[in-house]
């Protein structure tokens, strides 16, 4: 589309526009009751356009965007049918269908080239009375014989012109497009479904091209309709800027962005810190985890201990922790990531086996025989024990006499003999936690 510059757009702020969104060619509707299609010219014969009274000097105006292919002295078109000013210019209506237009009695031209919608072409002249004969001949060419004719002899041989105003008002002014992004899901979120981003277009010629972009690639079109979607799911993992551009033969254009991502891979954790898996604890320690999404990031995560407890509330963050529970269970993380589907923030979610955790609280217990102790002893006697232990099994086992520094490290069950004269016995169990 050619763009106007502040002198064109000045020349043509005064110029009114017809309903099929033409510029009337003296700027105005008023022609002055002067001589119209094919009225009768004594000398002349019939006309074969429409005269525009106005004073001298009042500006002629393009009718849309187009190029002046023939301009200069012509007979017939000067005062008292001297020659005048005069030039053709070549249009396009929004239907795709080209014709040429007659501007004469002009005392100044434009030159060959191309014109603006509204651009100053000349001036009248002082032809008596002053007024624009203009004249509309449908084609790319202008009237080979004589492309400057403005009567004929007979109604029957128009030389291919036709009424001027009628045939505007049925080949309107192509109008270059507008488009807009309408009713789309909220911006700068990301989604784990495809959502559609709607594209229309709300002004223009009906024949036009709409292409869909995405972070500046082309991923749809070139399409003829009026209105369509862009699929979020063609944008793959990716934060996402898309738009759709309108295009005609008046000109392009293009709409507003829309911002937002597309996250259809789920989440997932790993331990951070705390407890190791597969060894035993004697007190609740906690296991860490850290919670990791690629594009729209973790938002929260649970945990349950398999066998043991319900899924515990969520945690918000990318961590979190869970407290050791009795016995040897595996902790299940469910993780979710920020992704929403449609309106609501519902995201991809997974379920992650962080291992198997162990925590053994009960001491082990002690039997001895005899379980007292007491008095003197003739004959030779033994000590027997026995070590029970929890969850996490057995674990070592010591003995030792008096005050003894030297521990004997002893199997969980075993007997040893007393010693002649009165000692005192020491036994010493832990479980695999280390509870003793």
């Amino acid at each position: 589309m050619v763009c106007l510059g502040i002198a064109s757009l000045l020349s043509s702020a005064s110029a009114q526009t017809m309903s099929s969104n033409w510029y009337w060619p003296t700027g105005k509707s008023d022609f002055g009751g002067y001589l119209g299609w094919l009225g009768y010219n004594s000398g002349w014969g019939y006309h074969l356009a429409q005269d525009m009274k106005n004073d001298a000097g009042t500006k002629v105006y393009a009718l849309g965007d187009g190029e002046v292919i023939s301009s200069g002295l012509h007979s017939g078109y000067g005062p008292n049918g001297t020659s005048g000013g005069a030039l053709i210019a070549r249009f396009k209506a929004g239907d795709g269908s080209w014709f040429v237009a007659l501007y004469g009695h002009l005392a100044d031209w434009h030159g060959a080239g191309a014109v603006s919608a509204g651009e100053v072409l000349g001036h009248l002249n002082t032809y008596s009375p002053p007024h624009l004969h203009f004249g509309i001949r449908p084609g790319y060419d202008p009237e080979p014989t004589n492309p400057w004719r403005g009567y004929t002899t007979s109604t029957s041989n128009t030389y291919g012109f036709v009424d001027p105003i009628p045939y505007l008002n049925t080949h309107p002014r192509g109008e270059a497009p507008a488009n807009e992004l309408y009713n789309q899901p909220a911006q700068n979120v990301w989604y784990r479904n495809n959502e559609p981003i709607p594209w229309r277009v709300t002004k223009g010629s009906d024949t036009v091209e709409v292409r869909e972009y995405i972070n500046g690639t082309l991923v749809g079109g070139p399409y003829n309709s009026r209105e369509g979607f862009v699929n979020l799911d063609r944008l793959g993992c990716a934060n996402t800027q898309c738009w759709a551009t309108v295009a005609n033969a008046f000109g392009s254009a293009r709409s507003g962005d829309w911002w937002g991502g597309f996250d259809n891979e789920a989440p997932s954790a790993s331990r951070s810190g705390g407890a190791a898996p597969d060894v035993w604890y004697s007190t609740a320690e906690q296991v860490l985890w850290s919670s990791t999404d690629r594009h729209s990031g973790a938002r929260r995560s649970r945990y349950r201990w398999v066998g043991a407890t319900d899924w515990q509330a969520w945690q918000n963050g990318a961590s979190g922790s869970a407290a050791l529970v009795e016995g040897a269970h595996a902790l299940e993380v469910q993780i979710e990531d920020n992704a929403y589907n449609g309106g609501t923030q519902d995201g991809n979610t997974a379920i992650v086996n962080l291992g198997t955790y162990r925590l053994d609280t009960v001491r082990p217990g002690i039997s001895l025989q005899p379980d007292e102790i007491a008095g003197w002893y003739s004959t030779s006697q033994t000590v027997s024990w026995s070590i029970s232990g929890g969850d996490s099994g057995f674990g070592s086992t010591e003995i030792w006499w008096d005050d003894e520094a030297a521990h004997t490290s002893v199997p969980a069950t075993g007997s040893t003999s007393m010693r002649e004269g009165e000692h005192t016995f020491h036994i010493r169990a832990t479980d695999g936690a280390g509870n003793g």
